[in-house]
C-alpha cells in the first residue's frame, strides 16, 4: 500500500475522501480477471458514481488489510482536478524496460507515474481536468476525466515527479498516438475550463500556431522550469535529466513556442 510523504502525488491524493479497495474478480467464462472496486465501509461492491461508497485512505487501506483484498484505488470525481492516465501493455515486468513510446511520454518528466498493478502498464495523475474521457484499446491509451477509479500501487517510475503537474506535452502526445488509431476518437482541445491559472498550461494542448502569445509565454516559464530542474538535479541523474529536456524543449521548438 501507497506510504508516501504529504506533499507527493500520493500525499496529495490521500487528502480526498475518494478511496475504495479492490481485489481480482474472475468472472464466469473469463480467462482475464477484473478489477471492481469494492467499498472501504462494507467491503462490497462500489460504484465510482457514488461518493457514499468512497472513504478516506486510511478506511481504504485498513479494510484492504483486514479482508485481504489486493489494493485499494482512487476514484476520479468531477469535484477534484485531476486526470487519470493508464498507458496498457507497454512494460516487461522482468526487466522493468518500457517499450519505446511509453518511454519517450514517461521521458518528458511532466508529473507523477507508477506502475500499473500487473506490472505491465504505467498509470499518471495530471493536474488539470480534461473535458472528455478518451479510450482506445489499439493504442494502448485511456485517458480519463471522472466516473473511473484509478488502482493506486505507490510504485513511482524512477526520475518521474513526486508530485501532480500540468501536462501539456505529456497529453498532446497521446492525443497524437490516439489519432493515428483512431482519429475520430481525438478532441485536440481537451482540457476543460482554460481560463483558470492552472488549467492555462494544459489548455495549450493541441495548439499549433506559431503566433499565440499564451503559448510563447507558457514555453518560456517552461524553459525556466527546465534550467532549475537541471541545476537541481544529482549529478548521477543530471544525463537522464538532460535528456529528457531536451525532448520537451525539442517539441515546443517544433511548434514554434520557443
Amino acid at each position: 500500500y501507497p506510504d508516501i510523504g504529504p506533499l507527493s502525488a500520493i500525499g496529495e491524493l490521500r487528502q480526498h475522501k475518494q478511496w475504495v479497495c479492490w481485489d481480482y474478480v474472475l468472472r464466469p467464462g473469463a480467462t482475464k480477471a477484473t478489477k471492481p472496486p469494492k467499498s472501504p465501509h462494507t467491503g462490497l461492491g462500489a460504484s465510482h458514481a457514488k461518493p457514499s461508497d468512497w472513504g478516506t485512505y486510511e478506511q481504504a487501506e485498513a479494510c484492504a488489510k483486514r479482508r485481504n483484498f489486493a489494493g485499494v484505488g482512487f476514484v476520479l470525481s468531477e469535484d477534484d482536478d485531476f486526470t487519470g492516465i493508464d498507458l496498457d501493455k507497454c512494460r516487461d515486468p522482468e526487466t522493468k524496460k518500457l517499450d519505446l513510446w511509453a518511454e519517450d511520454i514517461v521521458a518528458l518528466g511532466e508529473t507523477y507515474w507508477e506502475v500499473s498493478p500487473s506490472g505491465t502498464g504505467l498509470r499518471a495523475i495530471v493536474r488539470g481536468k480534461i473535458a472528455k474521457t478518451v479510450k482506445c484499446d489499439t493504442a494502448h491509451v485511456e485517458v480519463y476525466r471522472s466516473l473511473r477509479y484509478l488502482t493506486i500501487t505507490g510504485q513511482q517510475i524512477p526520475d518521474t515527479p513526486d508530485d501532480i503537474r500540468p501536462a501539456p506535452l505529456t497529453l498532446e502526445w497521446l492525443m497524437d498516438r490516439v489519432e493515428k488509431f483512431a482519429p475520430k476518437e481525438v478532441d485536440r482541445h481537451p482540457i476543460a475550463d482554460p481560463e483558470q491559472t492552472v488549467k492555462q498550461e494544459t489548455a495549450l494542448v493541441g495548439h499549433h500556431t506559431q503566433n499565440d502569445a499564451g503559448a510563447h509565454a507558457w514555453a518560456d516559464a517552461a524553459l525556466g522550469g527546465v534550467a532549475a530542474d537541471l541545476a537541481s538535479s544529482d549529478e548521477g541523474g543530471r544525463n537522464h535529466a538532460l535528456n529528457a529536456s531536451a525532448y520537451r524543449l525539442g517539441r515546443m521548438v517544433a511548434r514554434g513556442w520557443l
